[in-house]
C-alpha cells in the first residue's frame, strides 16, 4: 500500500475557494480504482492549514491518479491557493500481519 501525506498553508483570501477545490478533489479521487482513502482536512485551530492523507493499493494506482483530469486541474490551481511550499511525503507500507 502507498500512503501519501501532505501539509499546506492556504492564502486566507483564497480559503473558501481552497475548501471547494479540496472537497471536489477528495470526492473524485475516492472514486478512482485503487484509492483506499483520500482525505483533506483543515486544522480547527488554524483553518488555513490543510492536511492531506491518501491511501492507494499500489504505486500504479497512484501514478494513474497523477494523470487524472481532476488531479491536473487541482494541481494547476495550487500556486494561486497555497501561501507557502507544500510538504508532501510518500510511504510504502506493509501490513505487519503479512510478514
Amino acid at each position: 500500500m502507498i500512503v501519501v501525506t501532505g501539509r499546506a498553508l492556504i492564502k486566507i483570501e483564497k480559503l473558501a475557494e481552497a475548501v471547494t477545490a479540496a472537497a471536489e478533489m477528495s470526492q473524485l479521487s475516492q472514486q478512482e480504482p485503487g484509492c483506499i482513502s483520500y482525505r483533506l482536512y483543515s486544522n480547527p485551530q488554524e483553518p488555513i492549514e490543510f492536511f492531506l492523507f491518501e491511501e492507494w493499493e499500489s504505486q500504479a494506482d497512484l501514478d494513474r491518479h497523477f494523470e487524472s483530469e481532476h488531479f491536473r486541474r487541482f494541481s494547476a490551481m495550487l500556486p494561486d491557493l497555497v501561501d507557502d511550499a507544500m510538504v508532501m511525503r510518500r510511504y510504502e507500507v506493509k501490513d505487519v500481519t503479512d510478514v
